[in-house]
């Protein structure tokens, strides 16, 4: 494939020159996927006057080029191959920002491990990319070197309702930002499983599914207890289908259950 060259410099502050900078370029789609795969060269280091150059740009695509070093990051260009730049390009180094945050229940204030906490850039500047993350186990997490700019920040988990979205501006002297965020955990539909013959049944798998009053489709599952009882989450209003099954037993589907009811109870027949 036919590919163009960029040049440029890369500064600290007050126009010092940074040596040693890494600089690479995203985008392109599928012929920057391929020109990776293909092991061509997509980064290159600044040397001691900060100058740089990428000769491996795709011919009609848009790219972004991006420059960092240590905690420190330039905005993201974007360039259209198809009209690059006559001059050198100037990228200027900025402190990044780190985002630390703790999930809560907002039923309980405990803290939730495991959420999924997704970090998504809007509005400028461009080039950014989302961060994807996990709470650890006392329910926080930690996102490093974000480029100053606008920043959603939203938490999600399988047992809870999705949360809402927190928008911030994130500036270069901002250091260190910090966010709690709540999950609701909606209504729960719970109750016990037994044997036609009267034991309670243990490990049954119960599945929940159903649309909420606002049309979105909802599944959750999880299994009985020891003492055969079963409770799950993370359930707006609506009516909902459930369904157990068990090795050894029949399928049973209860419907029209309504989220919040916790005294559902449910036979299964041995085959």
């Amino acid at each position: 494939l036919p590919t163009l060259g960029v040049e440029g410099f890369v500064y600290y502050a007050k126009a010092k020159p940074a040596a040693g900078a890494r600089v690479w370029m995203t985008g392109g789609g599928r012929l920057l996927r391929s020109a990776r795969d293909a092991g061509r060269t997509l980064e290159t280091f600044t040397n001691t006057s900060g100058y740089w150059r990428l000769d491996d740009l795709p011919a009609g695509q848009s790219v972004i080029i991006r420059a960092s070093i240590g905690t420190l990051e330039a905005r993201p260009r974007g360039l259209k191959t198809a009209a690059l730049p006559e001059q050198a390009l100037k990228l200027t180094l900025q402190p990044t920002v780190t985002v630390r945050g703790r999930v809560f229940d907002q039923g309980t204030r405990q803290l939730v491990p495991g959420a999924t906490v997704k970090i998504t850039p809007f509005g400028g500047p461009g080039g950014r990319t989302s961060r994807s993350l996990r709470t650890d186990a006392d329910g926080s997490f930690e996102a490093f070197e974000l480029v100053p700019g606008g920043w959603s920040v939203v938490a999600s988990h399988k047992a809870f309702l999705k949360g809402e979205a927190l928008q911030e501006t994130l500036d270069a002297d901002d250091g260190e930002v910090e966010f709690d965020l709540l999950l609701d955990p909606g209504a729960a539909i719970g109750g016990i499983v037994r044997s036609t013959a009267g034991p309670a049944l243990a490990q049954v798998w119960i599945s929940v599914d159903g649309t909420s009053q606002e049309g979105s489709r909802i599944r959750r599952s999880g299994r009985t207890d020891a003492d055969g009882r079963f409770r799950i989450t993370g359930f707006p209003d609506g009516l909902y289908r459930v369904t157990a099954a068990a090795k050894g037993y029949r399928r049973v589907r209860l419907r029209d259950v309504q989220a919040g009811c916790e005294g559902v109870s449910i036979q299964l027949k041995p085959r």
